[in-house]
């Protein structure tokens, strides 16, 4: 059987916190103790790991090419006309199921999943497996930083060439699906978010592309976040087709001097929610602070949001290794919305952008 060491590291975690069992689905969390995950729909796919024992339930067409990929023994595969549950039973018998009081579930794992599990989970004691894997996680290691720098770099070479194709008359979906074609000309593997917001679309900071038209001299916000290599980044750049109005520039130059407000106060030790307050203060003050109404940032590495979470309550503490994005905001209803969007890792040093391209606006 192969070994893991994310796996005994899990495990050691398991034991200091008291967890008996960890119940994962194909998930961010499989995905980051074994690499390899089956493709997870409606059909019951179980990875349980004791502080012994590992086993998994597969449906049967995808046992031979898990076992190649992770070499791990006790696959209990079930067939359609099977149905899970005795795969499921065999399993739980494996590993121990009965005698494990306190469990830590899949925090996405969908009800489908849980309702093959009803038989056996009876009153148990349970907990989101978040709770003990984002210890694991949270810190990342210099191979899954370098690939996040790498999915960065896609996604700034994709938007260094809109302006081959971004015209006055050009829809937002129209400048999507360029957009797309490019990641994936450079290499993106999933293409989650690839958000292009004309004014005043832009105000709504979540907007996806519809057939509002770009215009000469009103913005257009482009948001991306595509994973490459299993990891995520997440980039918002402006650009605009010829000169914005004044009001517009007054807003976009607050949005990136918060910023590098945010960006400066990134240092291990420090409280998550200090970068939060750096930006904050600065929007705030020149008068803007009912338009900021969002969190500075998020986490990502293996899911695209994920802690630690960059805003106000957040009194964790800063560690080397962690990566999040610093991206504060305005957003004035009916006129446009101003973002600026890095990520960032934090080094003994401070915070190093993994997102290197030039903040300001691009004037084409």
């Amino acid at each position: 059987m192969k070994q893991y060491a994310s796996i005994k590291k899990l495990q050691a975690l398991m034991q200091r916190k008291s967890v008996d069992l960890v119940i994962l689905w194909p998930s961010a969390n499989w995905r980051y103790l074994i690499s390899f995950a089956p493709i997870a729909v409606e059909r019951p796919t179980f990875l349980f790991i004791s502080r012994e024992e590992t086993c998994s339930v597969v449906p049967d067409f995808d046992r031979n090419e898990f076992l190649e990929r992770t070499g791990l023994e006790h696959v209990y595969s079930w067939t359609d006309q099977e149905g899970p549950s005795e795969a499921v039973k065999q399993a739980w018998e494996k590993i121990k199921g009965k005698k494990a009081e306190r469990l830590a579930l899949d925090d996405t794992m969908p009800f489908i999943y849980l309702k093959a599990l009803e038989p056996h989970l009876g009153e148990k004691s349970t907990q989101l497996a978040s709770d003990i894997l984002i210890e694991l996680r949270k810190i990342k290691d210099k191979n899954e930083i370098e690939a996040i720098r790498r999915t960065s770099a896609l996604i700034e070479k994709a938007i260094s060439r809109v302006g081959e194709f971004i015209r006055p008359g050009v829809t937002e979906k129209e400048v999507e699906a360029r957009l797309k074609g490019l990641l994936l000309e450079e290499g993106a593997d999933t293409l989650d978010y690839v958000l292009v917001q004309a004014t005043p679309n832009s105000a709504s900071p979540h907007h996806m592309p519809d057939k509002t038209t770009v215009k000469k001299g009103e913005p257009v916000l482009l948001d991306i976040a595509v994973s490459s290599g299993g990891y995520f980044s997440d980039i918002t750049r402006q650009l605009c087709l010829s000169e914005p109005k004044k009001e517009y520039w007054k807003a976009f130059e607050v949005v990136r001097k918060a910023q590098a407000e945010a960006v400066e106060r990134v240092k291990p030790g420090r409280r998550v929610s200090e970068i939060d307050s750096a930006a904050r203060k600065v929007i705030e003050e020149a008068g803007m602070g009912e338009y900021f109404k969002t969190r500075t940032g998020h986490g990502l590495g293996l899911e695209v949001h994920e802690p630690p979470s960059v805003w106000g309550g957040n009194s964790s503490l800063l560690e080397s290794g962690m990566v999040f994005t610093i991206e504060p905001g305005v957003y004035i209803p009916d006129k446009f919305g101003v973002r600026i969007e890095d990520t960032v890792v934090v080094t003994e040093k401070g915070a190093r952008r993994l997102t290197e391209s030039e903040r300001d606006l691009i004037i084409l």
